[in-house]
């Protein structure tokens, strides 16, 4: 689907007592798209250009983690999957050697391994990444069918929460009750409560075991 039609379904979900502006909704929707990857990441893969003197490369855009490394050595047909290198925050890794084992490590915005691959070697970089976030209206969701009514639910909940926050500035609710000495309290934050509980709550009744695990394989899985 795409943001054109997801967005309908959200303005006839929020009803027309309010203007709904588009860059409104994209910023919501947006932000439960961000939450949402945090949870349900897209699954990518890259693959990593070996010219025998490279060996970091900048993180791919979205990027959120690594999944595994696949290294083809000398373009061999089935791929050895490399491991981890831990390294101590501040202390970096000196290359010393180019022999191998290989190994990979994460610092900062760039993937890196412990020496440069041959030339001749493949290297497919694969990762948990963000899922496509919103530009316009022709944008295609990355977000699986079955899970745009959270991204609906989410932008709900923001939505409410705004209108919340101006209406009681204005102070509508307080005065419209006190004529009858019973002050009106706003309406709108129980609705708010609502939508962010029921997000809640379905995202995490479609967690398996309730905790989320990035596993990263090595040892030739």
């Amino acid at each position: 689907m795409t943001w054109s039609g997801l967005k309908a379904d959200i303005k006839a979900f929020l009803g027309t007592s309010a203007q709904w502006e588009d860059p409104e909704l994209i910023l919501y929707v947006n932000w439960a798209i961000r939450v949402y990857s945090e949870y349900f990441p897209r699954e990518s893969s890259a693959s990593l250009s070996c010219d025998g003197s490279t060996q970091e490369w900048a993180a791919p855009s979205g990027f959120l983690s690594v999944n595994r490394v696949a290294f083809y050595e000398g373009g061999a047909d089935e791929p050895r999957f490399l491991e981890e290198i831990q390294i101590k925050p501040g202390t970096g890794f000196y290359n010393v050697s180019s022999q191998y084992p290989l190994m990979w490590y994460v610092e900062g915005e760039k993937f890196k391994l412990t020496s440069p691959p041959d030339s001749n070697d493949e290297l497919t970089l694969h990762y948990f990444s963000k899922h496509t976030e919103i530009v316009d209206d022709t944008t295609a969701l990355t977000v699986p069918d079955r899970d745009l009514e959270l991204l609906a639910l989410y932008a709900a909940s923001r939505a409410t929460a705004r209108v919340a926050i101006d209406d009681s500035r204005l102070s509508r609710w307080d005065q419209a009750g006190m004529d009858s000495g019973n002050p009106t309290h706003n309406p709108l934050l129980p609705i708010h409560r609502q939508f962010e509980r029921e997000f809640w709550d379905k995202l995490h009744q479609r967690l398996p075991t309730g905790v989320v695990e990035f596993h990263r394989r090595g040892r030739g899985e």
